[in-house]
Formats: structure tokens, sequence, C-alpha cells
């Protein structure tokens, strides 16, 4: 079983990468970690569409998620919402396949801030399944500066709530 983890943040230092890097490291499957960043496209439109078809980067993205068995995505919050790279990048693989993410998928959420993006994560636990997506689990990680350290998660409440929504990749 291969898994891809994909870090849905337009930011190089960005904390969700740090949550999914450590988030991967918790499993024994085979987990291919990338970034929003390598698959940067076009803001979607349909006239961009049909004047350039799908970007390389998109497909590319597409192929690697096809190629999985089941997705972890770690996504910022900006604004109460998904960042526009993110979103941008979801609208042009789903002009592939409606149901893009028809596969088990952990969603994992962090901010500096209280609330860890839960408004966010909440947001695509109710959207992703659209996708053809059969959720998980989804985890909101507040306070990012204080609660994660060199070794991951200091709360050992949530890093066991990871580890257990990771063990439902491994069941049939």
């Amino acid at each position: 079983m291969a898994l891809l983890a994909l870090s849905g943040s337009s930011a190089r230092a960005s904390l969700n990468h740090r949550l999914i890097v450590w988030a991967a490291a918790q499993t024994e499957l085979q987990v291919d970690v990338v970034r929003i960043l390598d698959h940067q496209a076009p803001m979607f439109s349909v006239d961009v569409e049909a004047e350039i078809g799908i970007p390389e980067t998109i497909q590319a993205l597409f192929d690697q998620l096809a190629a999985s068995d089941g997705l972890i995505l770690a996504t910022p919050e900006h604004n109460g919402g998904p960042p526009a790279m993110l979103k941008n990048t979801v609208d042009w693989l789903s002009r592939i396949d409606r149901k893009v993410f028809a596969r088990k998928t952990l969603l994992l959420s962090t901010s500096p801030g209280p609330r860890g993006g839960i408004t966010n994560l909440t947001h695509w636990a109710n959207l992703i399944p659209h996708w053809g997506a059969t959720v998980v689990g989804a985890h909101s990680l507040p306070r990012f500066n204080d609660a994660f350290d060199e070794n991951g998660p200091v709360d050992p409440t949530f890093a066991d709530a990871v580890r257990t929504s990771l063990k439902e990749f491994e069941k049939n």
C-alpha cells in the first residue's frame, strides 16, 4: 500500500509541511511526500483550459495521486478557507476526473493560532467526499509553535489520534 502525502501550503517554511512529514513517518506504509508548490499552475478557468489544456504539473500530480492507495492532506487555513493555490490545484485536478480523491483520506491542519485551522479542516472534511474521498480522520493541531517540537507533537493525545487514523489505511 502506498500513500501520497500532499502539503497544501504555498509557504516554503510551512508548518503544515512539517506536520505532514511527521505524520508520514508514523506509518510503515510507503509514503510519498509532495508539496503543492511543486505543482503550480495558472489560475483555472475554462478559457485557460481551452487554450492550454491540462498543465503538465497538474497531470503529474494527478498521476501520483492515481498511483496511490490513500491520501494524507495537510492544509493551512487562509482567512477561514483553503489556500488559493490548493483550491486552484483541486479545480484543475477535478477537470481530469471528478472523483479525483476516490480513496481513503486523512486530513490534517495546524497553525500558530488557537484554532489550528479547524474552520478550513471542517470545510475539507465536508467537501472532499464529493470528489470521492472517504475521510478516515481530520485532526487540527492548534498553537503549532508551542505544540510541536523536533520530535513532533508534544500532545500525546493528538499524536495517538493521527496514528490511529493512519491505521485505517491498512484496513480493507
